[in-house]
């Protein structure tokens, strides 16, 4: 065999290993990508996902108009990423729904962080029959990020006919400016117009905490009753507490809405010591160097 033939061989030979080598390489990276892309992985671990839960989907309500009503909705960012959601409740034209006392709200959660909503639904038949049927609120929360990821969860209203009327909003007295991660107390005054017993007092704090309140015993709180509750905020600004008390008709009253302030608290020495800084900075220097010497 001459010496062209040998290279010729090889040639061949090299090849052939190259050839086998990419396509190894090829298989490798298509299998790979194949698995990334499986829906195996996204179902354990979904990188956009979002969920509505309700525990007590259905609420009875005066057939009157501008009667009211709420639901707590929880809402969950059940995905691996960051993600903001419009959270938005529609009923047909005869129906007012609101997302934390607004038309719509805009919700912000980290990866497996929940916050509860407040669902205000309010009668407004034009007509001023209020039908005797189950309303339909179909609630929906869906990612600002990809429109094709959302939940929505259905709310059920049964209006009844009865001469009971809905309890009063709750009267809140207390201090409206504090101190942040400091315990302020308000007092809840509560009273129903047909004088009925109230079983159940929800507030939310402004701050994405809703509470809910319970009465010690089973028959409830007297209508006038006062009850106690202490809250702290944890960053500085205005916030709103938002209020209903429900009667042992199951009926819950309109808000009440109190505006509380945390400001930043102004250190009179410090401005001083700026001004003084500003105008006389020779002088300000020598005297503080005399008083720390």
């Amino acid at each position: 065999m001459n010496e062209k033939n040998k290279i010729k061989i090889f040639g061949f030979v090299i090849f052939g290993i190259l050839l086998m080598v990419s396509n190894i390489t090829i298989v490798s990276s298509l299998s790979i990508f194949e698995y990334k892309n499986s829906d195996s992985i996204y179902k354990a671990n979904p990188p956009l996902a979002v969920d509505l839960t309700c525990s007590d989907s259905r609420n009875k309500i005066p057939a009157k108009i501008t009667a009211t009503t709420i639901f707590v909705v929880k809402i969950t960012n059940t995905g691996s990423l960051l993600d903001r959601y419009d959270v938005i409740a529609g009923a047909g034209t005869d129906v007012n729904c609101f997302v934390n006392a607004k038309g719509m709200d805009v919700i912000s959660l980290k990866p497996g962080e929940s916050e509860d909503i407040i669902i205000t639904i309010e009668l407004c038949y034009n007509n001023g029959n209020v039908p005797d049927y189950c309303i339909n609120i179909d609630l929906e929360a869906m990612s600002k990020t990809n429109n094709c990821i959302f939940d929505n969860v259905i709310l059920y209203v049964d209006p009844i006919n009865n001469d009971n009327d809905q309890p009063n909003p709750p009267e809140v007295i207390g201090k409206n400016v504090g101190k942040i991660n400091e315990e302020h107390e308000y007092e809840f005054y509560l009273t129903d117009s047909d004088q009925d017993n109230l079983k159940e007092l929800l507030i939310s704090w402004g701050d994405g905490k809703i509470e809910t309140v319970l009465p010690g015993s089973k028959t409830g709180w007297l209508s006038g009753s006062r009850y106690k509750v202490k809250h702290s905020w944890e960053n500085h600004g205005k916030y709103e507490i938002k209020s209903y008390v429900m009667d042992d008709n199951e009926f819950w009253s309109k808000m009440d809405l109190t505006i509380v302030n945390m400001p930043k608290e102004k250190n009179i020495y410090n401005s001083i010591e700026n001004l003084l800084f500003e105008r006389y900075p020779i002088i300000f220097n020598l005297f503080f160097n005399i008083i720390n010497s």
